[in-house]
């Protein structure tokens, strides 16, 4: 048992020498990806597996005209666009939030608080929530038990 444990330790020491550089931590690269220095915003426009309900896709004309934003500070807005879908996958609610990314360059978006309404609180409601499996200045993947979301840059917003 001893013996096993310090193996791990050891390998745990050797991953963590290579693996950090105190001056660009692992996620810097991404967060700067994420938000291009300044507020950027995406849109999602590829999900595994499709969503059961054609009109809740990604192609759909009221998801395309969303915004995800990222500012470089950890705020988060979501602008769900002039057009709305309906119930099922409704985006009524603009909202503000914060993002974050983990050691384990995992993506966190969580709700604060409606927008228009400082009264509708969603107190840190977690929003989306997963590994991110690619990213570029023109698209990152987020995945989460067999499930993915990707998107792209939002040219205006």
């Amino acid at each position: 048992m001893y013996r096993i444990y310090s193996t791990l330790l050891a390998a745990i020491g050797v991953f963590s020498v290579i693996g950090c550089d105190d001056d660009n931590p692992p996620n810097t690269a991404y967060r700067e990806m994420l938000t291009a220095g300044d507020a950027k915003a995406w849109n999602i426009t590829e999900q595994y597996p499709l969503n059961v309900e054609e009109e809740c896709r990604p192609d759909a004309a009221f998801i395309q005209d969303n915004a995800w934003i990222f500012h470089p500070n950890g705020d988060f807005k979501f602008d769900g666009g002039s057009i709305n879908g309906d119930v099922k996958c409704s985006d009524y609610i603009d909202f503000d939030g914060t993002w974050e990314i983990t050691g384990n360059n995992e993506l966190k978006i969580k709700a604060i608080r409606a927008s228009d309404d400082p009264n509708t609180v969603f107190n840190g409601e977690v929003i989306l929530f997963g590994t991110i499996e690619e990213i570029t200045e023109t698209s990152f993947t987020v995945g989460r038990n067999g499930h993915s979301v990707t998107f792209e840059p939002k040219s205006s917003f």
